[in-house]
């Protein structure tokens, strides 16, 4: 996939959540609506794989696999995320609203300095016996939040948490 359309894709996708939660009210950041989190909580991981997805991409271009692979793999990172929960939750909605929207900023524009042939190129990266590119570590993170949006998308039709 071109670098373009990677960067794009993850933009889209990161859009389509901002859309759903940034109406919603301060009191409908703090109900749990997935697992144990609340949408401050969930901001807050997504603060943190912003952080660390720029963090691997340079991994990545030094011929490295990603630190969160091997340092924080479990069910679900369920580690990772709530590292970044507890780090990157500060705050009202408007102060983590902030933080993210400046995280997907920084990592974006950082994502669009890195050089076209450097997208796909194997650096010799492997996870599980698979290749691990920017473009496809990029395109892991945009996955995962589309899978949020549905669910962001299914508690706010059902009211129910996920």
């Amino acid at each position: 996939m071109k670098k373009k359309s990677v960067i794009n894709n993850y933009i889209r996708t990161r859009q389509k959540i901002m859309d759903l939660i940034e109406p919603l009210s301060e009191e409908k950041w703090d109900e749990i609506f997935l697992g144990k989190w609340s949408l401050k909580d969930f901001v807050a991981h997504l603060i943190g794989w912003d952080i660390w997805g720029l963090k691997a991409s340079y991994e990545i271009l030094k011929g490295k696999l990603p630190s969160y692979y091997y340092k924080y793999y479990d069910d679900d990172w369920a580690t990772i995320n709530g590292r970044f929960v507890k780090r990157y939750k500060k705050g009202r909605k408007k102060n983590i609203l902030a933080a993210v929207k400046k995280s997907h900023r920084k990592l974006v524009k950082e994502l669009g300095k890195i050089p076209e042939r450097s997208y796909n190129k194997d650096f010799g990266a492997r996870w599980q016996g698979q290749k691990v590119t920017i473009a496809s570590d990029t395109l892991f993170q945009a996955n995962d939040e589309e899978t949020h949006v549905k669910q962001i998308q299914r508690w706010l039709k059902t009211g129910k948490s996920q």
